[in-house]
């Protein structure tokens, strides 16, 4: 069938990766930046060009290490993880279990910080529905204050 022997073969193939590999580096190293916090036009096109066009990460407000490690480590499993901590999240309203119910949800926003129906509707629910559960009008301005701060938290950081 071929005329290659194994050893000229993967050969073949190690010097076929190194040809492909040479463009991906060359695309994907990170921006040279000058003093001035200005990109260079050196090595690093993607990055150039991500500034250039602000797509970046940075660019959408605060960015969260824990959140793109967390990103990383699902490996594009994010959504059903979201979707799974949603139904804890409801899971502990209904038990009453506020403690666990709050870190839930800033699980969930480590999960996905640019969704924005994420931040309307655990806001509405922490300054609304959790509040309503407390009869001490002290805990209940407590929760309300929790939810307008994880809506603004949620306003600027998109």
């Amino acid at each position: 069938m071929n005329n290659f022997t194994s050893r000229q073969r993967k050969l073949l193939y190690a010097v076929g990766i190194i040809v492909l590999l040479g463009p991906i580096v060359y695309l994907g190293f990170p921006v040279q930046q000058s003093a001035a916090g200005v990109a260079s036009s050196g090595l690093g096109q993607l990055g150039r060009l991500r500034q250039e066009y602000d797509l970046g990460e940075a660019t959408l407000g605060e960015v969260d290490p824990s959140s793109s490690a967390m990103n990383l480590v699902l490996l594009g499993l994010r959504g059903p993880a979201a979707s799974l901590l949603h139904l804890k999240a409801i899971e502990y309203q209904e038990h009453k279990q506020w403690a666990k119910l709050r870190t839930t949800v800033d699980s969930i926003i480590l999960l996905q910080p640019h969704y924005v129906q994420i931040w309307k509707f655990q806001g509405w629910n922490l300054a609304y529905n959790v509040s309503r559960e407390w009869d001490k009008v002290d805990d209940r301005f407590y929760w309300v204050k929790e939810g307008i701060k994880f809506l603004q938290r949620g306003t600027s950081r998109n």
